[in-house]
Formats: structure tokens, sequence, C-alpha cells
């Protein structure tokens, strides 16, 4: 089948599982025929697959373009960047959030507040606690204290109402 490098819309290459452990790929050619879409030109089990893509797309998108020999055998020379392994980003963040979690460790390490008490402090005058039977009677609500009693309406038998 033939096609005019002009006559190229578009290029794609896949690759699956298997084509990876072959070191091949598929390529796709996209391609425009006047006013209708014709059928891709499809290319299967390609070695160097993503060198030939972008050599096509290359020839196909920029009409001045070298298409000597040289140029041509440099384009398939190239080696394309393999993609990063993807947990590199995750791990960085990681590491991160664990350097700053042991920064702040470090940071309250060892500054605890110590806690004052007043001379006059009804429960700890001083900061030793006081014993129940020395506990001052000034914060201890009192039976004959107003309101102690209950406040409830006054009865008719009430004689304080």
């Amino acid at each position: 089948m033939k096609c005019a490098l002009d006559d190229i819309r578009d290029i794609q290459r896949t690759a699956t599982a298997a084509d990876r452990f072959f070191g091949t790929s598929t390529i796709v050619v996209h391609r425009e025929n006047g006013g209708r879409t014709p059928f891709p030109i499809v290319l299967t089990a390609v070695r160097r697959g993503a060198q030939l893509a972008a050599l096509l797309e290359l020839l196909a998108g920029d009409a001045r373009a070298p298409r000597d020999a040289a140029a041509v055998r440099a384009a398939l020379a190239w080696e394309p960047r393999h993609p990063a392994f993807e947990l590199r980003g995750a791990l960085g963040v990681f590491v991160g959030l664990l350097v700053a979690i042991v920064a702040v460790v470090i940071g309250l390490h060892g500054t605890t507040t110590a806690v004052t008490y007043t001379d006059d402090d009804a429960i700890a005058p001083g900061g030793e606690r006081r014993s129940e039977g020395r506990s001052s009677a000034s914060w201890r609500p009192r039976d004959d204290a107003v309101g102690a009693r209950d406040a409830g309406p006054p009865s008719r038998a009430d004689p304080i109402a």
C-alpha cells in the first residue's frame, strides 16, 4: 500500500506487554485522502518502532527536514528515554514527610512546660498537694450556704414562704 509523506495526518505507536518483552511495537499511520477518511496503515511487530514513528512524524510534519541517508540513519539511531520509575516522586514525598516528623520530634524533645502554683492555691499551695485533712475549707461548698437547699417552688407548709 502506498502513502505519500504529505498525506500522513497522524502517527501512533503502541506497545503491548508482549511487544515490550520482544522489543517490538505497533505503528498506526493515519492518512488523509481527499474528503474521505481511508483506513489507517497498521505496521505490527516493528523493531525500533519509537525511532521509526519519530522519523515518519518528522518527515511528514516538516517539508524542509533533511531526507538524505545520513539524516535517516541518525534519526533511527536515536534512543528514546525510557519512562522513569513512577514511584520516584512518591518516595521523595515520603522522605520529606519523614524528615519533617523527625525535625518536629527533635524540636519538641525536652521542652515540657513546668506547672507553677501560687502560695495561696486552694488545692496545691506552693506546688505541694494538700491531703484531705489539711484542705482549706474556702473552696468547698458549705451546707448552710445560700442555694444549698432545694430551690423548687415554695410550698404552703414552708414557713419561710
